[in-house]
């Protein structure tokens, strides 16, 4: 959470005295208003989402913009799972603004056998980094 009761307190947040959980809960509740406003957390926070494969060029949008890192990319099969190779030539981020990652070719899967990836399992964070986090809190 990036504002604190005391945060709200010093910025006269209100007349009256309040419980200090229910400013927590209204200060959590207003972080994750603004975070669907802009499509993204206020903090970095990790997320898992799957996709059919294979796909345009290649491309995948996430969900959630302000990409921060690609954590992992599971490819997922009938036969079998297998990881997403993590070495510079299989550099996944395309344009980590609007969180379009790219996915290169078979040879970066590390697959047991040559299964038929039918889908891929992203995990990744994405939000404000702490640092834009502290710049907007200055």
């Amino acid at each position: 959470m990036l504002t604190t009761p005391a945060g709200f307190n010093t910025w006269n947040g209100g007349t009256g005295v309040y419980r200090s959980a229910a400013v927590t809960d209204a200060l959590v509740l207003a972080e994750a208003k603004v975070g669907e406003w802009l499509n993204t957390p206020v903090e970095p926070t990790q997320f898992v989402e799957e996709y059919p494969w294979p796909t345009q060029d290649n491309k995948i949008q996430l969900n959630k913009v302000r990409l921060i890192t690609v954590d992992s990319v599971l490819a997922l099969s009938d036969n079998g799972d297998c990881t997403w190779s993590t070495s510079s030539e299989c550099n996944t981020v395309f344009d980590a603004r609007h969180s379009i990652i790219r996915l290169f070719d078979r040879s970066c899967w590390q697959c047991t056998s040559q299964q038929q990836i039918e889908r891929v399992r992203i995990t990744y964070t994405a939000g404000f980094t702490a640092v834009e986090s502290a710049l907007g809190s200055s």
